[in-house]
């Protein structure tokens, strides 16, 4: 279940926006059906650390494996070098992945084209970036459908030239198989060791209101993962932040001088400014509603609890450092023989 507050707030505008209402949550029929105490077991659990935020990971953390989130690839298409493994995760008794990121479409494709030097350039650059860590995590979220084959070509060669080492891959939830995609699953569990499903982004920052990752929206995603990608392969993401929609539509809209004339009447609005140019304008007070959609220990717990239930073994965490930290007492790591 989600939980959800509305704030009242007064906003000052230059220009009147017209309102456009937004669906109100309704409170459900919710019963907590678990106790304090209460933990469930995986046999992974990874949790992600940002560059420059070390101190929000601490070792107590019920954590297998740390997904290192380090600076982008530049526009200039170079891996900025990380610090070593043991300057932040020393003492850390998890696996440290180094995570990749690449934040354009179009160098993302310019990466993969076989025929360009950059591919191997970026593949030498990402070994040797992650030298001094357990595994690499390649979290490139733009590769265009038609990127698909050189995105799994790619993924080869850097497998192969890690070695033993962890190729892990961050990819975007699905409940179906798409003709053409980039993140095909199937494919991509044939290449990877992991596969992390990022289970979240259910309603996102221009869509309407609504849950991050709804628990039934999640078991629709990890059925069909299980039936694409290998269980000791599969890891489900979980996200700890939430997100805030307010009910205007103001963003940049533009009004022609009509308009603006319909506005001032309406609002009756007396007296307008003018700047030493001779330029109008007028304030109009307007309350806005703001709509929250969050996670706390709950609603985390009910999630984590589905996914025990529908045989998932691994989860994951974006991010350390914005989670209810009451939730981290309800997860434990079930020993095996690796984690043992």
């Amino acid at each position: 279940m989600k939980i959800f507050f509305k704030l009242n707030i007064f906003f000052f505008l230059f220009l009147l926006f017209s309102c456009s209402s937004v669906p109100k949550a309704k409170n459900g029929d919710f019963k907590k059906d678990f106790s304090e105490d209460e933990t469930v077991e995986f046999e992974e659990l990874w949790g992600y650390v940002f560059y420059k935020r070390e101190d929000s990971y601490t070792p107590d953390l019920p954590l297998t494996d740390i997904g290192y989130f380090t600076e982008a690839i530049s526009a200039f298409s170079e891996v900025p070098a990380p610090p070593p493994k043991e300057k932040y995760f020393s003492d850390c008794p998890a696996k440290v992945h180094l995570v990749t990121s690449c934040d354009s479409r179009s160098q993302t494709h310019l990466l993969l084209l076989p025929e360009l030097p950059l591919r191997n350039k970026i593949i030498d650059d990402l070994i040797e970036a992650s030298k001094t860590y357990d595994g690499l995590q390649v979290d490139w979220e733009l590769v265009s459908p038609e990127d698909d084959e050189n995105f799994i070509e790619f993924l080869k060669i850097l497998k192969s030239k890690l070695g033993e080492k962890t190729l892990s891959i961050a990819i975007p939830a699905r409940i179906r198989t798409l003709s053409k995609d980039a993140y095909n699953y199937e494919k991509l569990a044939k290449v990877a060791d992991k596969i992390i499903i990022m289970a979240y982004d259910e309603h996102w920052a221009t869509s309407k209101p609504g849950p991050i990752a709804s628990t039934d929206w999640c078991k629709k995603i990890s059925d069909y993962a299980k039936s694409q990608i290998p269980p000791e392969k599969l890891v489900m993401g979980l996200s700890f932040y939430g997100r805030a929609w307010r009910d205007d539509t103001l963003g940049g809209k533009a009004y022609i001088y009509p308009t603006l004339q319909k506005i001032m009447e309406e609002n009756k609005v007396k007296n307008h400014r003018r700047d030493e140019y001779g330029v109008p304008s007028f304030t109009i007070t307007k309350k806005l509603n703001i709509t929250v959609f969050y996670d706390d220990e709950t609603s985390l717990f009910v999630r984590t609890k589905m996914y025990a239930e529908n045989e998932i073994k691994a989860l994951s965490f974006w991010r350390i450092g914005q989670e209810d930290e009451a939730y981290w007492k309800h997860l434990k790591i079930k020993e095996t023989e690796e984690n043992k």
